[in-house]
């Protein structure tokens, strides 16, 4: 009996501690649409929102567990970790509305500090995947900075001609910031063996983007390891 205590004990101890070295983030976002916004549109600034959110939360929580040094260029060092960390931890939907005028979006993540030390530092040691993982965030931080300008064209333009063709313009940038949403899902997907879901990212992303280089070979790759496994 007492040995059956003691394993029941050092069992608990082990689950609890295992609990412990994981942290979960849990946020939440509200995108005002403007009256140029679509449903993608909102969407597509909602989500890359609340992932520049939940990642800097991330980060923070990398800096205070002092899992990274700090390097000689301490900006672009994090800017790449946060690139890498988009790649490897996955964003989970739990709630999102739209009602015509705001999109209401809570989402999380949930890490293990050590392990995502260990995965981000494998991925530094690969460089295609570093460059992939950068490019993916470059393209993102342009699309939200068109966006933005756009909106603020779109705000003091009277003229509908004009009006019509930066309407245009815009949902151009909502269909490339959810090209890189997608691709982001689709990376962490075919990253953790789920090749038929990365498949189907891969194909949204195209859709959204169809001059996606990047989406187009991952697809090819997790085709390719979805039929080494079936």
């Amino acid at each position: 009996m007492k040995k059956i205590l003691v394993f029941l004990l050092v069992a608990f101890t082990s689950a609890t501690a295992l609990q412990a070295q994981k942290k979960t983030f849990t946020r939440e976002y509200t995108y005002q649409a403007s009256k140029d916004d679509s449903k993608n549109s909102a969407w597509a600034n909602a989500t890359t929102q609340m992932r520049h959110i939940l990642l800097r939360e991330v980060g923070e929580c990398l800096h205070t567990e002092r899992t990274f040094q700090p390097t000689a260029n301490a900006q672009d060092y994090a800017e790449k970790i946060e690139a890498i960390t988009a790649g490897i931890v996955e964003m989970k939907t739990l709630n999102e509305q739209w009602n015509g005028s705001t999109y209401y979006i809570q989402a999380e993540m949930t890490i293990d500090p050590k392990d995502l030390e260990r995965r981000i530092a494998e991925a530094l040691n690969d460089k295609q995947k570093t460059k992939e993982l950068e490019a993916s965030r470059k393209r993102t931080l342009a699309a939200e900075a068109e966006a933005a300008r756009l909106r603020k064209e779109l705000e003091i333009t009277k003229n509908e001609q004009q009006r019509l063709a930066l309407q245009k313009k815009y949902q151009q940038t909502a269909d490339a910031l959810s090209a890189s949403e997608y691709f982001t899902r689709g990376y962490h997907a075919a990253e953790n063996g789920w090749y038929e879901r990365a498949i189907e990212y891969y194909q949204k992303t195209i859709a959204a983007d169809p001059n996606d280089a990047s989406a187009y070979y991952n697809m090819g790759s997790a085709y390719a390891n979805l039929e080494k496994i079936t």
